[in-house]
């Protein structure tokens, strides 16, 4: 009888004890933090490591972000641009982040639909004749990160304008940089917040040639992580509704600083500016002083037409 009355309670209270287990072993699963692998590369201001040893720049801020808002456990992973594509197609990232969207690549990553931020590219030289064009480029050294957006862009225009470029290949924009630097190339392509950044402080100069505005995003596997995808859309999609969120918060932190563009600007530009404005008020002191000439000779003439009239009506009373 008693051993009954176990099995009994055994029943009774053992099966919601297993269920409770069962519960609290799943809630634990679903409060766990989801690791995400995610790729730190050398693109300051975008992405870089800083001086510290920790990533840093427009695009880590953003991703430190989404990670505290979503619970992910982020997990940096150094390498160079080429290496961190071909890490992300065999699935030993997660994400790469700053990727510019192209047909090509489509194909081979997935993407989310808001872009993070939109830019373009241009071409930063060395000494020599100021590049105006693409046809210009023919004949030059041209340092291009392998496998960069831009490369395959120029070697699509260099064929549409019969321009024969001798692309040098680099692993990084700083590297790209160097070679112009070392005379190695005689120009560079880059995208323009890299450039405008480094540019002054290694010596080389911005020309008109922009070219490929671009949608930057972060990238997944083909048919991987879907899930993350939809959690960053969904992030950034409140974020950009909101002047004063988080993501706004961090672009006007990554703004340049104006001191520092005002200080940038060569001083024959502030000597124009000056001599522009000293035209512009001489030419309005002299519009006005005719004006006022015009005035005054206007007034004395019809002070004199009242005279002579009034001369001519006294003379014809007293004729009469």
């Amino acid at each position: 009888m008693e051993r009954t009355n176990m099995l009994s309670n055994a029943r009774i209270y053992g099966l919601p004890a297993v269920l409770l287990v069962c519960c609290l072993l799943a809630l634990s699963n679903a409060t766990q933090a989801q690791t995400v692998r995610a790729a730190v590369y050398e693109n300051p201001p975008k992405l870089y490591i800083n001086q510290s040893g920790q990533p840093d720049g427009i695009f880590a801020a953003v991703l430190e972000a989404l990670a505290a808002s979503n619970d992910w456990q982020l997990e940096w992973q150094p390498c160079q641009w080429q290496q961190c594509l071909q890490m992300l197609e065999n699935s030993e990232l997660d994400l790469v982040p700053d990727v510019a969207w192209s047909e090509e690549r489509s194909a081979l990553f997935d993407f989310h639909q808001i872009p993070v931020l939109h830019s373009w590219s241009q071409i930063y030289q060395g000494d020599g004749p100021l590049l105006q064009s693409i046809p210009e480029l023919h004949g030059k050294r041209l340092a291009v990160l392998q496998g960069s957006i831009q490369q395959q862009h120029l070697q699509r225009q260099a064929l549409e304008f019969g321009t024969e470029i001798i692309f040098v290949y680099a692993d990084s924009y700083q590297l790209a940089f160097n070679a112009v630097q070392r005379g190695e190339a005689d120009a560079a392509a880059a995208n323009h917040t890299f450039g405008d950044l480094q540019a002054e402080v290694m010596g080389l100069r911005p020309t008109p040639i922009m070219f490929q505005p671009s949608r930057l995003f972060f990238a997944t596997s083909r048919g991987r992580n879907s899930g993350l995808l939809e959690q960053i859309d969904q992030q950034l999609q409140g974020w950009r509704n909101d002047p004063q969120s988080v993501y706004f918060n961090i672009l006007r932190d990554w703004q340049p600083d104006n001191s520092t563009i005002v200080a940038r600007i060569p001083p024959v530009i502030w000597w124009l500016g000056a001599l522009l404005l000293g035209l512009l008020l001489l030419t309005l002191g002299f519009n006005l002083l005719l004006r006022y000439r015009v005035q005054e000779k206007t007034r004395h003439l019809h002070h004199n037409e009242q005279r002579a009239y009034s001369g001519e009506r006294d003379r014809s009373f007293r004729g009469s």
